[in-house]
């Protein structure tokens, strides 16, 4: 083992190659070079060795280590890889002997000659390999002998002309680090010459740890004592120029040239012998044509094996460039080496009966592996790209042989470590929306027409994303086609047969729910046929509720027998507030539309509202978060409060048609009367999925629609009064500065927002009512005038001042509309602006940072600490204990700032707009419901009239009436916009106070990253804000032309 090993090793790159990488790159490079490359054959010699000391090692040497760990598919690429690199070093040493024993035969060296000596060459070694390989063996240890003593005589040779200075440093005109590593790596991969004999050695276990660790230690030695003598001992000149300089030098040029020829013969007698048993290894793994695995005599010589490297080996003595054929090689061999070191990990880690005598830390093949693929990268990327190519290629093509050994890999064991490795990662860390991934519990009955349509639609929904465990309920034959189909499904679902549980199923499914899976892989949805299950409704209502305390998502598929899915071109989903989760209807979309046969179906999306003030809002955050999630589809807000029709007619009417629909059911229990209403509108509509969301989802679209700050209120304040306290101010002078004039540039900015937006947008009222109370009392008056007057103008009167009265009112709407109502729009756009003009300049104004100096006694711990907390002020008290100081700390205002700047400001202002746009909603409507209130007065007073009972009090009461009517309309606008801006001050200084707050707080940075952390959402607030104006303008337009027509048709009427 150890003899084979170190001539390899000790071959062609030493006597030929070594004097150039010296004298190009100097010592250091070149001992850099060399220990380089010899980490790689180290912690690889050393993964062998322990792998070979737990197992033995059989015919095929690193291609059997590789394949019993790794699995055929990849041994046998790698098997192929060695096979082709070893066969083309063969070329590389017959090159080098070729070269040499042109030289001393005084031939001149061209390619034509060096190609025919070197095949020649290979024709003998081929021959004295097929007559015996015992007799190659044994030429081997005299060959060592020649070896030896040609170092000798190098050693103790001397050149004419000593370098006046060692050449310790590269050459300027050399070649790079990485062509020199290139051309020398071969060296070092001669210690797998002996581990590819193994099949001829008799206790490899014992010669291989031995042999291979030996010959690599041997082999450095030598190297680096070389390269070292030739540094200090031989000019650059030479050893640059001259390839034969160590037989110039050496005391004994005789014994070098034979050194030379034995050290190349028997590197390429090494490779001749090594080859083709790799190529029988995988001929007998059927792997490569079952022809190379033919062996021949007693001692089974691969005869077909050698002659196929022998001709790969022509092919390298052809080509010619013994820097080329090293590059291939050198690709060929680290690649190998680092599965080799790969293999030992895979054991090491996986395997539970590796137990080597040789034991090795588990670190050592890691840092091998890792220095192999570094090493491919930085040596020649094109090389790397083209052997990685290749190889893949040959590895796609085993993989789809399904080739298995009979002893089984390490590689299953390999995938229980992952999965164990996983699951405790799954456990550790928290489970986000973004990375749900479906794992179902199915339940069927076996014989159920529907199970193929379960089956289907659960591999839908997790085909390469999830996981779906099919229980049978009962027993009994499946319907035709049903099992066979199910069979196609195996990726990601498994099965298990419960067996009879009678008639009532639903305490062993609650048991399934309860007990199956375990941390990490725990289920989380339950997929069943809803008609199968809705024909107990009170049982099965039971069960839903017990998967609602269990948090499991719920779906339920009621499909239609005749069309089942249809086309698979239409999904329509249903959401309300009181029934739905958007976050898990969009999961479940990208999980259903990835799948091949609903990847076109356009997606409809419908949000029930009762309440027409949310319309808007509702639909502009649905629209919002089908972009986030990236899904395509048409939203729709239906407003149910228009008509009170149930919501059943509402899918009945829009959702005939489409082949899936999904519905929501009520959050928490499902009555057995629900149960019943919701399998009678599947049977209505075709085929529907009931969903309800775990507490992991939630309803969604509700935190998703902005809404107004929840605000304390604040019904002991004054109009006048702002603050219900003063502002707080941190002791530290350093932090009292920033606080006091961030509340008031803050406060100043949004009383400005208060003035400019919210007064704004209720002005055009006050001014509208206090026209129509002064027409409308103008008026009632004239009425009065005329009782006390002719009959004849008692009656003109009469006929006239109802109509023109309502004309009057109309047009002073119209009036506003064009005017109060456009100024305002300006004003809360201009409004806006600067509020968050103000808003960012106030932020940009802030300090970066406060440097902070405290006293320790601040940090002294308390009994309500957190964890955290107490070990913060330790840490703290402990550096203020060595420095004998203060604490000093580093406070980041502006980033604290932020929160409040471009988040809870931005909320409080879009939530007080909402809340404004509301109001004034109101009272445009009131204004509407006043026409009615004006007509049917005006219709009282006429028919008094007519009935001759008319008088000045009944007039003057009416006149009142309107008054205190209207009175209230604008006293009632006053009253809510000053409550509003006291609320919106209100909120303004508690931000204030909690800023402050936030600055003194002893571990601010803590607040920044965790507590004021910015939502996601807020980078709309802007955008929503500036859209408001635009929307009241128009939302009050048409309320108002609303009221204009109601007067129209009251004066019609009349």
């Amino acid at each position: 083992m150890f003899t084979p090993s170190v001539l390899t090793i000790l071959g062609v790159v030493m006597y030929l190659i070594l004097p150039r990488i010296v004298g190009e790159g100097g010592l250091y490079l070149s001992a850099g070079i060399i220990l380089a490359a010899h980490l790689i054959s180290v912690t690889t010699g050393l993964s062998v060795s322990s792998i070979a000391t737990d197992k033995r090692v059989e015919a095929g040497g690193a291609y059997y280590i590789v394949s019993r760990s790794m699995g055929l598919a990849i041994g046998g690429t790698l098997g192929i890889a060695l096979f082709v690199g070893l066969s083309f070093s063969i070329s590389l040493y017959i090159i080098g002997f070729s070269e040499s024993f042109l030289d001393f035969r005084e031939i001149e060296k061209t390619p034509a000659m060096i190609r025919s000596c070197g095949t020649i060459t290979l024709l003998i070694l081929t021959f004295i390999t097929l007559v015996s390989t015992s007799l190659a063996i044994r030429a081997q240890y005299l060959i060592l002998i020649l070896i030896v003593a040609s170092l000798a005589s190098i050693l103790l040779g001397r050149a004419e002309v000593l370098p006046e200075v060692p050449h310790l440093l590269p050459d300027p005109g050399g070649r790079p680090a990485t062509a020199l590593f290139g051309i020398f790596f071969p060296a070092v991969t001669g210690f797998t010459a002996g581990v590819n004999m193994s099949g001829d050695l008799r206790d490899p276990r014992r010669a291989i740890p031995l042999g291979t660790v030996a010959a690599i230690a041997v082999g450095m030695i030598v190297y680096l004592g070389l390269a070292a003598f030739m540094a200090l001992r031989i000019p650059v000149s030479e050893l640059v120029g001259n390839d034969t300089v160590l037989v110039d030098i050496a005391w004994s040029s005789d014994a070098v040239i034979a050194g030379i020829w034995g050290a190349t013969l028997s590197s390429a007698l090494g490779s001749i012998l090594g080859a083709p048993r790799i190529l029988q290894a995988l001929s007998l793994d059927h792997i490569t044509p079952r022809v190379f695995g033919i062996g021949h005599g007693r001692s089974n010589e691969p005869r077909y094996a050698l002659v196929l490297a022998f001709l790969i080996g022509e092919m390298g003595i052809l080509i010619g460039e013994l820097d080329a054929i090293a590059r291939i090689v050198s690709v060929f061999f680290i690649t190998t080496y680092g599965f080799l070191n790969l293999s030992a990990s895979f054991e090491m880690i996986a395997s539970p009966d590796f137990r080597p005598e040789f034991k090795i830390p588990v670190w050592v093949p890691v840092i091998g592996a890792s220095a192999c693929a570094i090493l491919m990268v930085w040596l020649d990327l094109g090389a790397m790209l083209g052997a990685v190519s290749v190889m893949s290629g040959l590895f796609f093509v085993l993989k789809r042989r399904e080739l298995q050994l009979e002893t089984g890999d390490t590689l299953l064991g390999v995938w229980s470590s992952v999965v164990r490795m996983g699951l405790h990662r799954l456990t550790q860390e928290p489970l986000h929306q973004r990375n749900w991934r479906p794992n179902i519990l199915l339940f069927a009955h076996r014989q159920d027409a529907s199970r193929q349509a379960l089956l289907d639609f659960g591999h839908a929904l997790t085909r390469h994303r999830g996981v779906a465990t099919e229980f049978l309920l009962n027993g009994g034959a499946p319907p035709p086609g049903v099992e066979r189909r199910s069979e196609e499904h195996q990726q990601g679902l498994f099965r298990r047969d419960v067996g009879s549980v009678g008639t009532n199923p639903y305490d062993t499914m609650g048991a399934i729910c309860r007990f199956h899976g375990f941390p990490g892989l725990e289920p989380n949805t339950v997929l069943l046929d809803w008609h199968e299950h809705a024909k107990q409704p009170a049982p099965f209502s039971s069960f839903l509720r017990l998967l609602a305390e269990l948090d499991f998502n719920l779906l339920g598929v009621a499909y239609d027998p005749d069309r089942i899915f249809g086309a698979r071109s239409r999904i329509d989903l249903w959401w309300s507030a009181a029934a739905g989760s958007l976050p898990l209807n969009l999961a479940l979309v990208r999980f259903i539309t990835s799948a091949e046969e609903w990847r076109r179906a356009e997606l409809r999306f419908f949000l029930i509202n009762d309440d027409p003030r949310r319309t808007d809002s509702l639909h502009k955050a649905t629209v919002r978060a089908l972009e986030d999630a990236r899904v395509e589809a048409r939203v729709r807000v239906v407003d149910t409060h228009v008509e009170g029709r149930p919501h059943a007619d509402w899918i009945a009417q829009h959702s005939a048609g489409a082949d899936l629909t999904v519905i929501g059911l009520p959050n928490g229990g499902v009555d057995p009367g629900v149960v019943e209403e919701l399998d009678a509108l599947s049977r209505r509509i075709g085929s529907v999925l009931l969903v309800r969301a775990s507490s992991q989802f939630g309803a969604g679209l509700e935190s998703m629609v902005p809404a107004p700050v929840q605000r304390e209120r604040t019904d002991d304040l004054e109009p006048g009064r702002v603050h219900p306290e003063r502002l707080r101010l941190p002791e530290s002078p350093e932090l009292a500065e920033p606080s006091r004039r961030f509340a008031r540039e803050h406060s100043a900015l949004i009383r400005s927002f208060c003035e400019g937006c919210l007064t704004s947008m209720h002005a055009p009222y006050g001014a509208l009512i206090e026209q129509i109370d002064e027409v409308v009392a103008a008026q009632y008056a004239e009425l009065e005038r005329a009782l006390a007057a002719s009959t004849a103008y008692r009656d003109r009167t009469l006929r006239r001042v109802p109509e023109a009265l309502l004309v009057r009112v109309g047009e002073l709407i119209g009036a506003s509309i064009k005017g109060e109502l456009v100024h305002s729009h300006a004003g809360v756009e201009r409004g806006i602006d600067r509020l968050l003009e103000g808003l960012f300049d106030l932020e940009e104004a802030l300090p970066l940072r406060i440097e902070v100096a405290r006293d320790p006694a601040d940090f002294e711990a308390c009994s309500d600490d957190p964890g955290w907390l107490r070990r913060h002020k330790a840490r703290r008290r402990l550096v203020a204990t060595l420095l004998r100081g203060p604490v000093r700390y580093t406070v980041r205002a502006r980033a604290l700032a932020r929160y409040y700047l471009s988040f809870a400001s931005l909320q409080l202002a879009y939530g007080a707009l909402y809340d404004a746009a509301g109001q004034t909603r109101a009272l445009s409507q009131d204004l509407g419901h006043f026409f009615n209130i004006l007509k049917d007065s005006l219709a009282a007073i006429r028919h008094r009239a007519y009935l001759g009972s008319l008088d000045a009090d009944f007039v003057g009461s009416e006149a009142s009436r309107m008054h205190t009517h209207l009175a209230g309309l604008g006293a009632s606008s006053q009253e809510a916009v000053e409550r509003q801006v006291v609320d919106v001050l209100a909120s303004a200084h508690r931000q204030q106070q909690a800023f402050a707050d936030d600055l003194a707080h002893l571990h601010p940075l803590r607040f920044v990253r965790r507590e004021r952390r910015i939502p996601r959402g807020a980078r709309f607030l802007p955008q929503d804000m500036e859209e408001i104006p635009q929307e009241w303008l128009e939302r009050q337009t048409l309320l108002l032309r609303r009221a204009q027509l109601t007067g129209a048709l009251a004066v019609v009427q009349t």
